[in-house]
């Protein structure tokens, strides 16, 4: 499974595409600090003051960066066919999210990164905020999806299930690219018995 293909804010500009993937590129292989507009234009074959144009700022194009990724995370997720029984569909969720993060370290590199910069960033804070929550949303339409069809309603809400499932993966997945003795896997089908027991009980 590839990196996010990643689009730029502007739709039909081949150029803007290009800065977005390439800004991509050089935020997950050298971090945030490290990555300027002339190495995101040098990445992307074109000029400086053409990243520019489409993006006023750098913290403009991290957001578009991060907007993208969470977009395509909707688009993947919507395309995968998901079985009514809830715990089979749990579990197949769980597949897809574990086999899609770990083929997308990525994706995590530059969302850990931006993370810690927005501690000391209000504005990239706002968007990131902003960013977490529409993927949060989303989380629990699919919880939503899985609990709606079970004989009695959790004693937990779809927003909150939400929240500490986004945490706990996105957490592994870090946790296991700083720690490659991690059982990630392990821990990711701890995270799956409890979910599933909690659907089950």
């Amino acid at each position: 499974m590839s990196e996010p293909r990643l689009k730029a804010a502007k739709p039909g500009s081949a150029k803007a595409d290009s800065i977005v993937r390439a800004a991509f590129e050089v935020l997950a292989n050298q971090g945030s600090h490290a990555a300027s507009i002339k190495e995101i234009a040098k990445a992307a074959g074109v000029a400086p003051g053409l990243v520019h144009y489409y993006f006023a700022t750098k913290e403009a194009l991290i957001v578009e960066v991060v907007r993208s990724c969470c977009e395509q995370f909707r688009v993947d997720m919507a395309s995968v066919e998901l079985p009514a029984d809830p715990v089979e569909r749990t579990r197949l969720l769980f597949a897809w999210s574990r086999e899609r993060a770990m083929a997308q370290s990525g994706w995590y590199k530059v969302l850990t990164d931006l993370t810690a910069m927005s501690l000391r960033d209000p504005a990239l804070a706002q968007e990131l905020a902003q960013l977490t929550r529409e993927m949060r949303a989303h989380l629990a339409g699919l919880v939503l999806g899985v609990t709606s069809s079970l004989n009695e309603p959790l004693p937990v809400g779809a927003e909150g299930l939400a929240a500490v499932l986004m945490a706990a993966s996105d957490g592994l997945v870090v946790r296991s690219m700083i720690d490659p003795t991690l059982d990630a896997d392990g821990a990711h089908a701890v995270l799956e018995a409890l979910v599933i027991g909690l659907l089950t009980r």
